[in-house]
Formats: structure tokens, sequence, C-alpha cells
């Protein structure tokens, strides 16, 4: 997240270990690892959880499994929310073959999770820095054809991560228009009916909070998130 810290700040530890051994995520169709959230996560969770099987698919081709208990056979990418981090703060480990993306959550719409409402999304934060730094995946404008995905045959991580940020600003925020927003459908993303559109996807893979308007039966009342 680029921005997360160029243009907002951030406070963090990170150390990654690039030279040494290496755990294979997905090679050439096919992988050892499934995605775990327990089944009654908050929604910004599950979203989280999603969104990571999403990316992962668009670069190699390969569904990671979403499970909410682990199975012995495979290995695990666990997203999970936890406490003692400032909002939106997030960590990202490995702990054996393991990878754990944790963050500060709070609940939010049980029907979708659009930033309107003051919510805490460090899961998201965490999957997103995930991505943007081992997969390459980047985010340059607010819809589809923004998001690039590199074509990956092979997705490897470092054995040895220990990543921890916080950001400096619970409100963080960019001007967009009312117009844009009520252009966007909201998509669901699972079967939970948890979905983000996709000038929100930009913005929460930038690290960045918007001052949005709710596109919701296109009123042009805007809430500013605290």
């Amino acid at each position: 997240m680029r921005l997360f810290g160029l243009i907002v700040g951030v406070t963090g530890l990170a150390a990654v270990a690039d030279g040494g051994e290496r755990l294979v995520i997905v090679d050439r169709g096919a992988t050892r690892y499934e995605i775990v959230t327990a089944r009654d996560a908050l929604p910004t969770t599950h979203l989280a959880a999603s969104e990571l099987q999403r990316f992962l698919h668009q670069a190699s081709g390969v569904t990671l499994p979403i499970v909410s208990m682990a199975s012995r056979k495979k290995r695990q990418i666990f997203i999970t929310a936890v406490g003692g981090l400032k909002p939106h703060g997030f960590t990202i480990e490995t702990r054996g073959k393991n990878i754990h993306l944790s963050g500060r959550d709070s609940d939010g719409s049980k029907r979708s999770v659009d930033y309107i409402d003051p919510i805490h999304r460090g899961t998201c934060n965490a999957v997103y820095e995930f991505l943007e730094r081992f997969v390459g995946v980047r985010w340059f404008w607010g819809d589809e054809l923004g998001d690039v995905v590199p074509k990956m045959s092979r997705i490897t991580v470092p054995a040895t991560i220990n990543i921890k940020q916080e950001p400096f600003f619970d409100y963080r925020a960019l001007p967009c228009t009312t117009r844009m927003h009520c252009r966007i459908s909201y998509r669901s993303t699972n079967g939970l009916g948890v979905g983000i559109p996709s000038t929100q996807r930009w913005s929460a893979g930038n690290g960045v909070l918007e001052r949005i308007a709710a596109p919701i039966r296109g009123t042009s009342a805007g809430r500013t998130r605290r």
C-alpha cells in the first residue's frame, strides 16, 4: 500500500527474508493452501477472505477454498480480526508453513461492507498489502480496468515474514463525486452477500478512506467516515 505510507503516513515494522526458503502458494495450477476465516467473523473479515481469493484466482487461475475450519491435509492462510492494534492496523506473519493476515476490524452493515459506516477494516488492509507486495497487484483507477493483476503460474512468498503497519490517522480521504459512486453497482463477492464497489476497492487497495456519497437509492447525501 504505497499510498498508505506516502500520503497518510504509517507506523510499522517489517521483517521479510527474501533470500532463503519460500512458501509455494500456487504452482502450475495447483495449491496446497486454503483460506481460513471463522464462520461467525465480521463482514469486513469475510470480505478480506473473498478479496484474497478473488485476486489470487485472477493472477493464477487457481481458486483457494475458503473454509471455517483448518484441515490437516492443507496449509493455511488465516484471516483473523484481532485486538491490540490501532484502527485499521494489521500484521502479516508466517508461522511455520502457514500465513497469518490479521487486523483490527469492527462491525459494519450485515448486507455489505461499503465504508459508508465508520468501520475498521484491518484485515482488508492486510490482504491488499499482501497482494501488492507479494503478487504484484496494483489498483490504478476506480474500476476494473484499473486493476492490474500479473499472470503468474507460480506464486511464492518468503518463508519469514513479520510485518506490522498502523496508520497515523484514522480518517484518510480523497474527494470523489456523487455521480461516480451512483454509477457503481454493488457486486456480491461471496455467499454472505458481502460486496465492494470498484471505486472503493481502489481506495481500499491504496490505503485511503474516501469521503463518499451513499450510492444506495441514488441519494446525494454523503456521510463522512469517522
